[in-house]
């Protein structure tokens, strides 16, 4: 048997070492390749019956670092009805949130979304007893009490009897057609209020098909309205799905974490990381 050249056997040790190095580029530095990488479609999956949910999660809050009481948020979800038969999605609830609705355009719900969280840093316009304007309306109307009882006997008598007969053929048909017409038609059309749009409570996923909101493919939205407590990103809340035909399920719905870089995600307030 020959020996094997010297420059052979270095050829073959370049090319082992070449291959090592290219097979761990992908997860060298401190960001990988690879932890880029993400599923197709992201959030907890569940089956009920001949229904298949997928993708569903709690979007990001947008304009804060959590969602606080009070206020609604998206959810993204794909139903898919694998049986012959139609269903329908009758209802959503849990502890955490007061009701939902299905909207048929996205930018309705993200109306609703955001009236919600403008309604709630509102204060009551209502003056309090111990403002400064329910003080100066209580004086004047003090004062007001207080000097009309003791004008009216000496007074009212002789200046009625006094410009009565002067003044009151000249001012009446003066000043009653013309005031009346002009304030009518002003005010009417300043109190009528903003109507915000009605969301849907009964959602039909036809045989062979599937429904979805918070896809590419969606047109509308999809929100739970009103949380009765703070919901952070990173942790869950127990929703329950009621269909009427396949029943409920109980799942826990995860709150997707922001998607910017370097972001500090608050800690949800149980230890398990679910609420409701």
């Amino acid at each position: 048997m020959k020996p094997e050249p010297v420059h052979a056997r270095r050829i073959g040790v370049g090319i082992a070492l070449t291959a090592a190095l290219l097979s761990s580029a992908c997860a060298a530095g401190q960001r990988a390749q690879t932890a880029d990488s993400r599923p197709s479609l992201d959030g907890t999956q569940a089956s009920v019956g001949d229904l298949r949910l997928r993708g569903l999660v709690i979007e990001s809050p947008i304009t804060s670092t959590f969602y606080d009481k009070g206020s609604s948020a998206l959810v993204r979800l794909v139903v898919v009805n694998t049986g012959t038969s139609n269903d329908t999605l009758t209802g959503i609830t849990s502890a955490a949130f007061t009701g939902w609705g299905a909207y048929a355009k996205a930018a309705e719900a993200a109306q609703v979304q955001n009236a919600g969280s403008a309604a709630r840093p509102a204060a009551s316009s209502s003056p309090s007893s111990g403002s400064p304007s329910a003080r100066s309306s209580a004086r004047s109307s003090a004062r007001s009490s207080a000097r009309s009882p003791a004008r009216s006997p000496a007074r009212s008598s002789a200046r009625s009897s006094a410009r009565s007969p002067a003044r009151s053929p000249a001012r009446s048909p003066a000043r009653s057609p013309a005031r009346s017409p002009a304030r009518s038609p002003a005010r009417s059309p300043a109190r009528s209020p903003a109507r915000s749009p009605q969301g849907v409570r009964s959602i039909v996923v036809p045989a062979g098909s599937r429904v979805s909101w918070g896809v590419p493919e969606a047109k509308g939205g999809l929100l739970l309205l009103k949380f009765t407590k703070p919901v952070y990103p990173g942790t869950s809340i127990r929703v329950t799905f009621t269909f009427a035909n396949a029943g409920s399920k109980t799942i826990a719905v995860p709150v997707e974490l922001t998607s910017g870089p370097n972001d500090s995600v608050i800690p949800g307030p149980s230890a398990t990381g679910q609420i409701g």
